[in-house]
């Protein structure tokens, strides 16, 4: 089938991407030990990157087609990530995790555009769930792999040097199997970039997934990198297996519910499904903190935790498909470079604040209190929706 032939190599580039970074994001904070600011300091180095490189990647993806980049970002991880095993001196670390962060740009720009490029508009809430699904598989799969390679080798350098080979492989799936160089166009750069800004200045739902999906990313970010930190903080002695099997599940049940919800987004139209996924999130995260801080017990919080969960999930292949639909042929690179680097601001200042917030109150109250700044950010975001006029998306 034309279509399959066209959308599965995206998809398994993106794997081989998400996987090898999976190793990499459960092995980091364990590797580095639990100097939270050097943690939060070389987490932050991968967003940075991404965050100047991946609107720039995404024009040229417009200009170039998407193939190239896609081979680009693989082969730099592919020699990129042994690296980290070499040393655990922060500024090198940085640097090399930064030059990850632009592997990703060159991969995440090209891969996003390529799947609005092939995927019609009737089906693209579906394609963007199952892409939010394979980026989520390399975490779900990732984190449990790089915890077994630990506990087998006794090397906590050793989930590196996997990685790279994993990279590798997805280097060769992209060069092999991708049939054709989509996405190049010939519009001229002035009229892509008054596109791309357009897109996501105009209109209420676009306000709320700029705001939104800034401070997700910001939460997200945290979690995921001091996640094993902190299950070892609060659980006691586990296996590295264990651990990475622990936010592995926790990341599964949101993976396997994106296809779905994006097709619900198909059905009931973007918005309805935005609002929903958005409300539940700043109200899960309420509940978060007040749960955390003792104000609620586990009878009425471990109910509402679950129901706002699956509600929160609904946010991102809506925000996704949403912004495939108001994306222009021959401008899509640039349009979502820009939207991520709108995204990436958030993954940049979330280990940063984060690592500060553990340093200086201690793990239990500084993740209080990022919990609260989401809280409140998110519940933000919401209100403008709410009180902003419909533009008529």
């Amino acid at each position: 089938m034309p279509y399959l032939k066209e959308i599965m190599p995206i998809y398994l580039s993106v794997l081989a991407m998400r996987l090898s970074f999976g190793l990499v994001v459960f092995t980091l904070p364990l590797y580095i030990g639990e100097k939270y600011l050097s943690v939060g300091i070389v987490a932050a180095a991968y967003p940075i990157a991404e965050l100047l490189l991946v609107f720039p990647f995404g024009v040229l993806s417009d200009k170039y087609g998407r193939k190239m980049f896609l081979m680009i970002g693989l082969l730099i991880s592919s020699f990129d990530l042994p690296l980290f095993s070499l040393t655990k001196n922060t500024l090198l670390l940085t640097v090399i995790h930064g030059i990850q962060g632009i592997a990703a740009a060159s991969v995440i720009a090209s891969s996003l555009a390529a799947v609005s490029d092939v995927a019609k508009e009737s089906r693209r809430g579906r394609e963007m769930g199952i892409y939010d699904l394979v980026n989520m598989a390399g975490y779900i799969i990732g984190f449990p792999v790089s915890g077994l390679i630990i506990d087998i080798t006794k090397d906590i350098r050793s989930p590196f040097l996997v990685a790279s080979l994993i990279a590798a492989f997805g280097l060769m799936i992209t060069a092999f199997l991708f049939p054709r160089d989509i996405g190049r166009s010939t519009m001229d750069l002035e009229t892509r970039l008054k596109i791309a800004f357009r897109g996501i200045t105009g209109g209420r739902e676009a306000i709320l997934l700029t705001v939104m999906w800034f401070t997700i990313m910001m939460f997200i970010s945290f979690f995921l990198t001091f996640g094993p930190l902190i299950i070892r903080g609060f659980g006691g002695h586990h296996s590295f297996f264990r651990i990475g099997s622990y936010l592995s599940a926790i990341i599964a049940i949101l993976a396997v519910t994106q296809p779905l919800y994006g097709y619900l987004s198909d059905i009931v139209g973007r918005a309805k499904t935005l609002l929903i996924g958005s409300i539940s999130i700043s109200l899960l995260l309420v509940v978060l903190y007040a749960w955390h801080a003792g104000l609620m017990g586990n009878r009425i919080a471990i109910p509402l935790v679950i129901i706002l969960g699956f509600g929160s999930l609904m946010f991102s292949p809506a925000g996704l498909a949403f912004l495939a639909d108001i994306s222009k042929e021959g401008a899509r690179g640039s349009f979502m470079g820009f939207y991520s680097f709108i995204m990436n601001l958030g993954n940049v200042l979330g280990p940063m604040i984060g690592g500060a917030l553990m340093s200086a109150f201690g793990m239990r109250d500084g993740i209080s209190a990022m919990i609260l700044i989401g809280a409140i950010l998110t519940g933000s975001s919401v209100l403008i929706f709410l009180t902003k006029k419909e533009k008529g998306v």
